[in-house]
């Protein structure tokens, strides 16, 4: 899937309410559960890495998890900062910096 694809994905799941326009409350990784990406749709495939991130509601009653792609994480962040002009959290500002260095540079989207 293309990098502008994924972007125009992220930006449609914010839009729709699908995921907040926020930066999450926490995150952590681990092995692929096959859950569906809460950003490009795709399911995890066992062997990869997947992330989740967490949202505290305002209430402070409930949180919600979202299951993501490093890469997919990445641009959702990367959408966040261009929505707000800045990046949120260093440390979700670091974790995506190094998911976008692992990216090869100058490979074509497909």
């Amino acid at each position: 899937m293309s990098y502008s694809l994924l972007h125009k994905k992220a930006r449609e799941a914010m839009r729709a309410g699908d995921l907040p326009l926020r930066s999450p409350d926490k995150l952590w990784g681990g092995p692929a559960t096959g859950d569906r990406c809460a950003v490009c749709g795709e399911s995890t495939t066992p062997g990869e890495i997947e992330l989740e991130i967490e949202f505290t509601h305002d209430s402070e009653v409930g949180r919600t998890r979202y299951h993501v792609h490093p890469l997919c994480f990445a641009i959702f962040n990367r959408e966040l900062e261009r929505l707000s002009g800045r990046a949120d959290h260093v440390g979700i500002q670091r974790a995506a910096e190094s998911v976008d260095d692992k990216v090869p540079r100058g490979s074509k989207d497909s």
